[in-house]
């Protein structure tokens, strides 16, 4: 393996290990040894490497779409919205997960990216999360489960994503949509069975309203406002997912759906909170959760610099040597959530797995497409919770009080491990469809 890998590796827990053991920030010891990795141990990389390796698009992203909830936070518009859904289900508290993850999966199913399900649901499932007094853990399994199983259907973002990587490695276009419905449904079992074991571990079925709560009272007109605001752009990012979904040859609807990215929405939305004044800025503004900005992008900038350094090939290698016999589909599941870890599952991660497939189905008549394609997908989905991850970021960033920020940020390096785990089990047990 070589050196600058090795270094990657140990300087990756060692940043970790002292954030966590002084409470300081991970981001900002990541970012150091990503200069020690570039401009000492492996110098061929530059130290400009590293500035290039900021991921510009997710904190531009995660700032403006903070920033914009920051007005519905300190308005009261968000606390409302999530006093009138406690409310309704004031009879049964314990269903309100149930009802959140529902929702969230058919927004995503319909076209809504899960980048934007994540920046959009994750405050508001965080807020309602709080006045039940619900474990925080839930609410990454609420918000990335059901936008990652909404995800998974042909019209929608990850979905067209996997029919494309699929067809990549020769199988046809209707070969490729049976093997997504089985990954959908190996997804969904794989993510529902970890939001019923949160579910009950943490016993959120117990969870009760504060016998003081009282009938919320109606929206002034401000939050009105908000609301009508929110409201337009959540509509105009589905509305245009779906028909772009329906019609991407159209020339119109494609420049549309591709120039109205969330980034845009929110700025625009910005904007018409202060004309509107909706609420002032600074105070909106502060609510941005930059300690969670630091620590996500300073993690990217080193998991960048170490792929430089050869940590995803020499995976790929591992991966490719080791992916044989029997003993493959148990392979297929560690190295793909180990990998999740340093790369994005959809965008990487599965592609790179989908390129081993066809040879272990042609030596293996026991294994089909869609069974390995599942075993690459959703332990890599999983391990997607991590808080380094896109997932996991945007849900613990959408967390506005940071004490509650280091107790999610704590269980989501939990929960990696215990979805492999669960993973590992389901395969043993042969309860991945095949």
């Amino acid at each position: 393996m070589p050196a600058g890998v090795v270094w990657f590796l140990i300087l990756l827990v060692v940043s970790i290990a002292i954030g966590a053991a002084f409470k300081k920030n991970i981001g900002i010891f990541a970012v150091l040894s990503a200069f020690l990795i570039a401009g000492f141990i492996e110098p061929s990389i530059g130290v400009s490497a590293v500035f290039s390796a900021w991921p510009s698009k997710l904190f531009v992203t995660l700032l403006f779409v903070m920033f914009w909830f920051g007005f519905a936070v300190t308005n009261g518009t968000l606390s409302k919205m999530a006093d009138n859904v406690v409310w309704a289900f004031r009879g049964a508290p314990w269903a309100i997960p149930f009802v959140l993850f529902l929702l969230i999966l058919l927004l995503s199913a319909g076209g809504m990216a899960t980048y934007a399900c994540f920046a959009f649901m994750g405050p508001i499932v965080v807020e309602i999360a709080k006045k039940l007094k619900m474990h925080r853990i839930m609410v990454a399994c609420i918000v990335i489960g059901g936008s990652v199983i909404g995800g998974m259907t042909p019209i929608s973002q990850l979905g067209l994503t996997h029919l494309n990587t699929i067809t990549n490695v020769g199988y046809t276009a209707e070969e490729a949509r049976h093997i997504l419905w089985v990954m959908f449904a190996n997804n969904f079992i794989g993510e529902f069975l970890m939001f019923l074991i949160c579910y009950f571990v943490f016993k959120t079925y117990k969870v009760k309203l504060d016998p003081t709560f009282e009938k919320p009272s109606p929206l002034d007109e401000t939050q009105r406002k908000t609301l009508w605001v929110f409201g337009s752009g959540i509509g105009i990012i589905v509305l245009f997912s779906l028909l772009y979904t329906f019609f991407p040859k159209v020339a119109l609807i494609k420049t549309l759906y591709k120039g109205f990215d969330i980034t845009l929405v929110a700025l625009v939305g910005i904007i018409l909170c202060n004309f509107l004044k909706i609420g002032e800025h600074k105070k909106a503004l502060s609510i941005v959760p930059l300690d969670s900005l630091i620590l996500v992008c300073g993690i990217s900038v080193l998991v960048s610099i170490g792929t430089k350094a050869g940590a995803v090939d020499a995976l790929s290698a591992w991966a490719g040597s080791s992916i044989n016999g029997t003993v493959a589909p148990y392979f297929m599941v560690v190295i793909s959530a180990i990998y999740s870890l340093f790369a994005a599952a959809v965008g990487v991660v599965v592609p790179t797995m989908a390129t081993l497939i066809p040879g272990l189905v042609a030596a293996n008549a026991a294994f089909t497409p869609a069974y390995l394609f599942s075993l690459s997908n959703t332990p890599a989905i999983l391990t997607g919770y991590s808080p380094f991850s896109s997932g996991g970021s945007i849900t613990m960033s959408g967390v506005f009080d940071q004490k509650e920020r280091d107790e999610l940020f704590k269980w989501l390096l939990v929960f990696p491990a215990m979805s492999t785990v669960v993973s590992l089990i389901l395969t043993a047990l042969g309860l991945v469809i095949k």
